[in-house]
């Protein structure tokens, strides 16, 4: 269950079914603008933009994709220590993402020439 998802919202089944494997978790209630309310559920804001790392995250952990090999960087702008590194790697590693060229306004092109992912910008 959810504080902003409630049974009758298209997405409910869809945001129970990853809250409970574990894939997502929403945001705790007592924040400014979400009080708690009967069993402290969690909100998950179901209308809110996505970045495309969050939506890495999800996918790849749906897909339950083996781990990435340690050190590797496909993408100029994800390193190692990157929140969605691991996600973003294994996507990578299957095939299911490519990225960006180097050469953009803002994404040059450094050794090896790495594709950018843009993990911090909203889906469109």
């Amino acid at each position: 269950m959810a504080t902003d998802v409630p049974p009758d919202n298209t997405f409910n089944p869809f945001v129970l079914c990853l809250a409970c494997r574990g894939i997502i978790s929403g945001y705790a209630c007592g924040e400014a603008g979400e009080p708690c309310g009967s069993g402290n559920l969690p909100y998950f804001w179901p209308n809110d933009n996505v970045t495309r790392g969050q939506v890495a995250k999800v996918v790849a952990m749906g897909a339950a994709l083996p781990t990435p090999t340690p050190g590797q960087q496909t993408f100029q702008d994800v390193a190692t220590n990157s929140t969605f590194w691991q996600w973003i790697e294994e996507l990578s590693t299957a095939g299911a993402i490519s990225g960006y060229k180097c050469g953009g306004a803002g994404e040059p092109c450094n050794v090896g020439n790495k594709p950018y992912f843009r993990p911090y910008d909203y889906l469109a």
